[in-house]
């Protein structure tokens, strides 16, 4: 086997598309550059803000899937901490729309915890808002 064929082999992947999972064989440098353009996308939302330590109770914000568990959701926010979303409803809710790791959603800010974290709430707003302020709006049309 050539070098560059390893990336024609097809792999079974888990496609999220209008809210509902799908299993679909795809070539894995489809998988690479899908994965890739989401790592992509983390690097542009909450560029507006300047420091963690100005969140406020009540603003929204982007946040970044990391890791889905049963009574928690892992989320990165590229403001040098990170979230945390704990409450019943809204962890329903992410189950609910089929939300995965590596997706960009939209949190609401409910607390903080001593050792840092943002406690978060999800919203269910589209990110048709969202791609309005947050630029690269060509990068951001990829998730609507």
């Amino acid at each position: 086997m050539r070098k560059m064929d390893v990336f024609d082999k097809e792999i079974v992947d888990n496609v999220t598309e209008n809210g509902k999972i799908y299993q679909c064989t795809t070539k894995l440098y489809h998988k690479i550059l899908s994965d890739t353009r989401k790592c992509i996308g983390y690097g542009f939302i909450n560029r507006n803000i300047v420091d963690a330590n100005t969140l406020k109770i009540d603003t929204y914000i982007l946040a970044f899937i990391k890791n889905i568990q049963k009574k928690i959701v892992f989320c990165s926010l590229n403001l040098g901490v990170s979230g945390v979303i704990k409450d019943d409803e809204s962890i329903r809710n992410i189950k609910d729309n089929k939300k995965s790791i590596g997706e960009i959603v939209k949190v609401q800010v409910v607390g903080f915890e001593k050792s840092g974290k943002v406690i978060l709430r999800y919203a269910e707003q589209p990110l048709i808002y969202i791609s309005q302020i947050h630029p690269p709006q060509v990068f951001m049309e990829s998730y609507l």
